[in-house]
């Protein structure tokens, strides 16, 4: 499918990890696949426990002498899927497309997210002719999920301190900071009863929100599904009680939810009221606050094809749950004093579920700095506990503060003028990268963190631009030939 594509050895390997389920905690294969590789060159590589690989490279004529230079990125995607996509991501291979300017997966996130690190490492650790100094290869284990590559890496196993992250989203951007992070599961203890008799079920769905990521988009203030849920279903409980039976949505806590499913019951002469009430909310409120926002939502209200379920929420858990929703923290919460359109500090309530008759909502928390991730935490302890739940954190990683004095930021930023003739886009992200931790690990590494432009990543609507991945591959090897000819003198 991408034979054709240059750099063509970039797009070779793209299109061979891309045949290769990885997702997030589905990293076994993958780590292998790259193990077989630097077995096959000739190339010293660890796994570490956690399913991290490290290769190691000399460097080429000239600059052997070097100092290692290590090129980092991680080997798991994000999997979501459209909801008429009946693809297992688990077992089966993503579906690549290309009309010579994008490539996109068919009905599935594409994986640029970070594929294209794999894709560029290994096209340079296979082309002997490319000059570089010696190559510390760091691809790390579910970093989607956790980080947990980087929080289990063994410091000694690297003897670089310069360091190029490859897992950013936007050609002519070093990223340089970046927001640390925690998850949260809250739980609230809900109370079900026995559905009696002359009881009808109603799906409501809310589907194809925007969404996108929970970091780099999030400053767009996209909506939530399971807000936008709460709000319908207050809405159509002040005109037809109803019962909760289920409700869920959203699958990763670092993906802005564009969607979410309810199951009510009510009484049989309730249920077109019901229906029409939702109906009437999407139409009458939804359309005339977000329509032009959200253009493609769309909104279902029908009898449930399945069985009457025999159990639903009691009253008070019903509006218990809808109370939550509504009101949970979500979204934008601080943004930079020096300039309001960065954002400081949020969170982005991603997951949705009732489990064993707890109602659990999953967080990933961000901020730029240590005090506006403890203001969150402390707020969203506050709000579970006020509701008779509980919030649970884990997964916390560290933001990656900027860097006054950074040779690599320096220099990759003369290489890019001299290349392009106009400066590169110096940034923080709100986004979490592995930098923050691998920076614990490795003290005092520079670091650097580039990328080609990929758009509506962690979607079914992810794409990556076949000349920025060339003028991106262009550039990081111009980087590496300038470190290596400065590593000489």
């Amino acid at each position: 499918m991408l034979e054709n594509l240059n750099p063509q050895k970039v797009f070779h390997y793209f299109e061979e990890i891309s045949a290769i389920p990885r997702g997030s905690g589905n990293i076994e294969a993958i780590g292998g696949y790259c193990m077989k590789f630097a077995e096959s060159h000739g190339l010293k590589a660890i796994k570490e426990t956690c399913g991290s690989v490290i290769i190691y490279a000399d460097g080429t004529g000239g600059y052997e002498n070097c100092k290692p230079v290590i090129l980092q990125g991680h080997l798991d995607m994000v999997c979501e899927k459209r909801a008429d996509c009946n693809k297992n991501m688990e077992n089966e291979a993503i579906d690549l497309r290309t009309d010579g300017v994008w490539v996109w997966a068919e009905g599935t996130t594409l994986g640029g997210d970070d594929g294209i690190a794999i894709a560029y490492i290994l096209a340079l650790l296979d082309s002997p002719e490319i000059p570089h100094p010696p190559i510390e290869a760091l691809l790390t284990a579910d970093e989607e999920t956790g980080m947990t590559g980087a929080e289990e890496l063994d410091g000694a196993l690297l003897s670089g301190r310069t360091l190029i992250n490859i897992d950013s989203e936007e050609e002519g951007y070093l990223t340089v900071s970046c927001a640390g992070g925690v998850r949260c599961c809250c739980e609230y203890q809900l109370e079900f009863t026995d559905t009696e008799d002359g009881m009808c079920a109603v799906d409501i769905e809310i589907d194809k929100l925007l969404g996108g990521h929970s970091g780099v988009e999030i400053h767009k203030r996209r909506l939530n599904a399971h807000k936008v849920m709460a709000d319908v279903l207050n809405y159509v409980y002040k005109r037809a009680p109803f019962f909760i039976c289920d409700i869920k949505g959203g699958s990763k806590t670092n993906v802005i939810p564009k969607s979410a499913l309810a199951v009510i019951v009510t009484k049989a002469e309730n249920k077109d009221t019901v229906i029409n009430a939702a109906s009437e909310y999407f139409r009458e409120i939804f359309h005339t606050v977000y329509g032009s926002s959200e253009p493609e939502a769309e909104l279902t209200a029908c009898e449930s094809y399945e069985p009457v379920p025999v159990r639903h929420m009691t009253a008070d858990s019903t509006r218990k749950v809808v109370f939550t929703l509504m009101n949970s923290p979500d979204g934008v919460v601080t943004v930079m004093k020096d300039n309001p359109d960065a954002v400081l500090s949020s969170l982005n309530m991603g997951e949705l579920c009732i489990e064993n008759d707890v109602l659990k909502t999953g967080y990933l928390i961000r901020s730029n700095s240590q005090g506006g991730k403890t203001e969150i935490t402390e707020k969203l302890s506050a709000f579970a506990e006020y509701l008779g739940g509980k919030a649970v954190f884990d997964s916390d990683y560290p933001s990656w503060e900027y860097r006054e004095s950074s040779p690599l930021r320096d220099l990759m930023t003369e290489v890019f003028v001299e290349m392009y003739g106009r400066l590169p886009v110096v940034t923080a992200i709100h986004a979490g990268l592995e930098c923050g931790l691998l920076g614990q690990k490795l003290p005092g590494a520079d670091m650097v963190s580039i990328g080609p432009d990929i758009e509506n990543v962690h979607t079914p609507d992810e794409r990556m631009n076949i000349g920025s991945v060339m003028r991106t591959w262009d550039y990081l090897l111009a980087v590496l030939e300038a470190i290596g000819e400065r590593g000489k003198k």
